[in-house]
């Protein structure tokens, strides 16, 4: 085993590119552990959730979008109902009702 500590973000090294990098300006992250710092949220189903944690702190200016599921047993406060989908499993028709949430900070406008 090889702990590593992070100090701070550095620059990825990458060969050289014949145009010129561009940042991302939205990002989608899809998993089912998340984190909702400002409302007191944390939901753990193995370790993924400790990256997570450190993309909410350190991803550049722009904005991430974090789909996950949510969990009965969690109060996620107050949210917005963003659309119904209707899906069909097993070929029953599903009703998914779709929520977000927005913060910003530091620049990062983050939408759950």
């Amino acid at each position: 085993i090889y702990p590593s500590v992070f100090r701070e973000a550095t620059k990825p090294t990458c060969p050289p590119s014949a145009t010129p990098r561009v940042a991302p300006k939205h990002v989608l992250t899809a998993t089912i552990e998340h984190t909702i710092p400002e409302r007191g949220v944390k939901v753990s189903a193995g370790g993924l959730g400790k990256v997570l944690d450190q993309m909410l702190r350190e991803h550049p200016e722009g904005i991430l979008s974090l789909v996950h599921p949510m969990f009965g047993d969690v109060d996620y406060g107050e949210k917005e109902l963003y659309k119904d989908f209707e899906i069909v499993v097993d070929g029953k028709v599903q009703v998914v009702k779709v929520y977000k949430i927005e913060s910003e900070l530091k620049g990062l406008r983050r939408v759950w």
